[in-house]
């Protein structure tokens, strides 16, 4: 009996560890990084950016809080500091730019259930309509674009995604830090 107990005991442990194994990889930031191979991001030491606004709007997208975009350019500035890159003002001759976009997208899934009906004289089901259930997920994007000074052209793009929570909108500043720190650990790229 004793060891039935601990049987069932280390089963509840390895399900309790299985779910919170799934629900933590449902929540994570997922990154995409694409470059220019040809470039040499070892020489590389300043950056500033691309231009007073530095968020790239995409069309007939709703603008992000003026807060908001600040807290990315502030956590964007920092991690580039923290890796070595000195940051000057917009038009002092730097190495490269940096510009980024942030948007997020309502994904609605529906699922259709038969509704089961007994009738009371006779064995078996009747189906008498559907019953509709709908969810919805939100998924937030960040990108970060790096565009080399002297060739003039983008030489290096990072993008985190994440699916939202509404607690996750509670945390916006720890959840824009994770992203841009997620991103920019791929920077620069190793060849």
């Amino acid at each position: 009996m004793k060891r039935l107990l601990q049987y069932n005991f280390i089963l509840r442990i390895i399900a309790a560890s299985t779910m919170l194994l799934i629900v933590g990889c449902g929540s994570s930031i997922r990154t995409f990084v694409d470059y220019n191979e040809s470039v040499n991001f070892e020489t590389y030491e300043t950056f500033s950016w691309i231009s007073d606004n530095p968020l790239v709007a995409v069309p007939g997208a709703a603008s992000p809080y003026t807060f908001l975009e600040s807290q990315i350019q502030e956590s964007i500035r920092s991690s580039l500091t923290q890796l070595g890159y000195q940051f000057q003002p917009i038009g002092a001759e730097t190495d490269f730019t940096v510009s980024f976009s942030v948007g997020a997208r309502q994904e609605f899934f529906v699922d259709l259930y038969p509704e089961i009906y007994r009738n009371n004289w006779r064995w078996g089901r009747q189906y008498i309509g559907n019953t509709a259930e709908v969810n919805s997920i939100t998924e937030g994007t960040l990108s970060i674009d790096i565009f080399d000074v002297n060739l003039r052209s983008p030489v290096w793009h990072g993008r985190a995604q994440k699916t939202l929570s509404t607690a996750d909108q509670n945390l916006q500043s720890s959840i824009i830090s994770d992203a841009v720190e997620e991103i920019l650990n791929e920077f620069p790229p190793v060849n």
